[in-house]
C-alpha cells in the first residue's frame, strides 16, 4: 500500500497502535514521539542574497535553504508485525558568500541548488499487550542526487565524555534495525547535559568533510577536527533538551565550500535516533 504526503523537510509521518479488546489491522495514524521528533531538525537560516563588486574565491559563510519534502512509505503486514519502509525527497539549495583578503568588503552569494534529497527509513511495529507498538526503526539514509558514488559515510562511534556511560554500538549499517522497545533498553540513550563526542569515517573520491545538525537548544560543534593518525573526524555536541530527537551528520563535499564554480552538493547524510532522559 502505498501513500504520498507533502510535508516540510523531516517533518514527520505519525503512527501509533490502537484497539483496546485487540489489535486493529494494521497501525493506524498517531501522536509517535519518533515521529514528532523528526520535525525539530533545525532549519537554517534564511538567505540574505549579496552582489559581487569583483572576483571572490574565499569562502566566509554559507546556509541551507531545505525545501518542502514527500514521503512516500510502503505498508507490509505479517501477522502480528507490520512494516513501514519510507522514501523521503525533498529540495535543497546551499548558500556560499565568498570575499578576497585584504578587502572583505568585496562579498558575493553565490547559489549552489541540489534538485533532490532523497533517503530510506524503517519503522517495525509489532503487537505488544494487545496493542501496535513501535518496536525497531533505523537511521535516515539521505543522499544528494548529484552524490553517486563520490562521497560515502563508512561509520560513526560515540561516546560520553563527561561520565562513564558504558560503550555505544558502531553505526556500520544504517539500514539495521536498532531495538527500541522497550524504550529503556534503546542503545543510543544519554542523559541531560552529556557531552557526546561524535568520531566519523568517510571516504570517496571527493574532499569529504562532516557537519553536524541537533534540535535546538542543543549545542553543537562550529566545526569538526581531524585525527590524520587514525583518519577521522570528531566532534562533540551538548544534549540540553530531554526527550526523543534525532542528530544528523552530514557529510559532503568541501570543494561546494570551497569552489565557487561548484554548484551541485554532493553529499550524504544519516539521521541517528536518540533520547535524552
Amino acid at each position: 500500500m502505498k501513500k504520498l504526503i507533502a510535508l516540510m523537510a523531516f517533518l514527520p509521518i505519525l503512527f501509533v497502535g490502537c484497539g483496546k479488546e485487540g489489535p486493529a489491522d494494521t497501525p493506524d495514524m498517531g501522536g509517535d514521539a519518533w515521529y514528532e521528533s523528526l520535525g525539530k531538525t533545525p532549519k537554517n537560516r534564511a538567505p540574505t542574497y549579496q552582489k559581487a563588486k569583483g572576483d571572490t574565491s574565499l569562502p566566509v559563510d554559507l546556509w541551507r535553504s531545505v525545501g518542502e519534502a514527500e514521503v512516500d512509505y510502503d505498508l507490509s503486514v505479517s501477522g502480528d508485525e507490520a512494516d513501514f519502509d519510507m522514501d523521503i525527497k525533498w529540495p535543497d539549495t546551499v548558500f556560499v558568500v565568498y570575499t578576497d583578503l585584504p578587502d572583505t568588503g568585496i562579498r558575493d552569494t553565490v547559489i549552489k541548488p541540489s534538485p533532490e534529497f532523497s533517503g530510506d527509513l524503517k519503522f517495525h511495529y509489532k503487537v505488544v499487550d494487545k496493542d501496535w507498538k513501535l518496536t525497531a526503526l533505523t537511521p535516515a539514509v539521505v543522499r544528494s542526487d548529484s552524490a553517486g558514488n563520490h562521497v560515502k559515510l563508512d561509520s560513526i562511534k560515540c561516546e560520553v565524555t563527561n561520565r562513564d556511560a558504558g560503550t555505544y554500538p558502531t553505526l556500520s549499517d544504517p539500514l539495521a534495525l536498532l531495538s527500541c522497545y522497550p524504550i529503556g533498553d534503546y542503545p543510543y540513550t544519554f542523559q541531560k547535559g552529556d557531552l557526546v563526542k561524535l568520531k566519523v569515517y568517510a571516504s570517496g573520491d571527493i574532499n569529504p568533510f562532516p557537519l553536524l545538525f541537533a534540535p535546538a537548544p542543543d549545542s553543537i560543534p562550529d566545526l569538526f577536527n581531524y585525527n590524520s593518525t587514525d583518519g577521522y573526524w570528531y566532534g562533540t555536541w551538548q544534549t540540553n533538551a530531554t526527550g526523543h530527537s534525532w542528530v544528523w551528520i552530514d557529510v559532503i563535499d568541501l570543494d561546494i565550500i570551497l569552489d565557487p564554480n561548484m554548484k551541485a552538493p554532493r553529499a550524504v547524510l544519516w539521521g541517528i535516533p536518540y533520547i535524552v532522559e
